[in-house]
This record gives structure tokens, sequence and C-alpha cells, in this order.
């Protein structure tokens, strides 16, 4: 997999639709995000297996997805900096046994 990150920009949870098409001059590598629109991606990963694993071994890939929410309405409305929530996900995949 490759190191690094993926950026999605902020969702406005103001806005009526979130279907903004500006791609937030994020850049990214084409070989990786195959769709991008608005704070969705679809990416495309490879995975190479470790060379030292033995045949009927599984292989497993993972990563982690952090997600912030800014809740600006409540700061807005009381006059207080953004409250803020930091999230992070591990995930892990078990691609199958190498043969």
């Amino acid at each position: 997999m490759p190191e690094g990150a993926f950026v999605l920009p902020p969702r406005d949870d103001a806005a009526e639709y979130d279907e903004s098409s500006d791609v937030h001059n994020v850049e990214h590598d084409p070989k990786h995000v195959v769709w991008r629109k608005s704070n969705k991606a679809f990416i495309k990963l490879l995975v190479v297996p470790n060379a030292n694993l033995q045949a009927n071994q599984d292989v497993v890939c993972g990563f982690s997805m952090e997600h912030i929410y800014t809740n600006i309405l409540v700061a807005t409305m009381e006059n207080k900096q953004p409250q803020k929530s930091h999230h992070r996900v591990r995930i892990f995949f078990n691609l199958g046994k190498i043969t």
C-alpha cells in the first residue's frame, strides 16, 4: 500500500445539498484516486504481500482513517471557538491465504 494520506475537503453542513463540484485544490495521485467529488473519493490500492509469508498464511492489509468534525453552528450562535471532534478508526482486511 502507498505511504501517505488521502485528504478530503470538509463537507458544508449548512449547504442544502452536498454536491459541490469543487475539488478544493486538493492534489492527489491519479494512480490511486479514481474518482473525487466534493468530500467523497473512490481510491484504488495495490497490495503486495510480504515476501516472508509462508503458504496458507493469511494476507492482512490495514490502514487507519481519521475524521475531524468541526461544529461551527453552535460556536457561531454562542460566540465561542468551534468545537472539534477527532475520530480515528483502524480498518483491517483479510485478503485470503498465500497459495
